[in-house]
């Protein structure tokens, strides 16, 4: 079918398959469902889809290796908003001056907020990194 769908696109053979992306998964498809009669072209077939399987896994890698690194600035954050919570919470028992106990304690209601500010910072993190990757990914081809 995948022959199909490449010569019926391209049938005269002096143009021949004209896509950008030769790496697409129509010929992928193709060139592994059909024969190849020639050892030395098998061959480079063979290290062709390896390399390819290499680079999907590498590519893996380093979406999940952002994913970690995401992850980590958000413990990183849940853990200072506690830590800033119990520093302010020990700061408005000791501190007598009204006003910067008004201030303090008005933070001190920031940070003890529900976890939907948490998560709107994780998702801006999360949309940061993803922006930058498919930006990664326009400069590459």
């Amino acid at each position: 079918y995948e022959m199909q769908h490449i010569l019926y696109n391209h049938p005269n053979k002096t143009d021949g398959y004209r896509a950008r992306n030769l790496v697409s998964t129509d010929i992928l498809r193709a060139v592994s469902l059909h024969s190849i009669k020639d050892i030395r072209v098998f061959t480079r077939v063979h290290n062709f889809a390896l390399q390819r399987r290499i680079m999907e896994l590498e590519q893996r890698n380093m979406l999940l290796r952002r994913q970690i690194n995401i992850y980590n600035k958000i413990l990183h954050i849940q853990n200072q908003l506690t830590l800033q919570k119990q520093k302010l919470s020990k700061f408005l028992h000791k501190t007598k001056n009204k006003q910067l106990k008004i201030q303090s304690n008005q933070f001190y209601k920031l940070l003890t907020m529900s976890n939907q500010q948490i998560a709107e910072q994780m998702m801006t993190i999360y949309n940061n990194t993803h922006r930058l990757f498919n930006i990664d990914n326009n400069q590459q081809t």
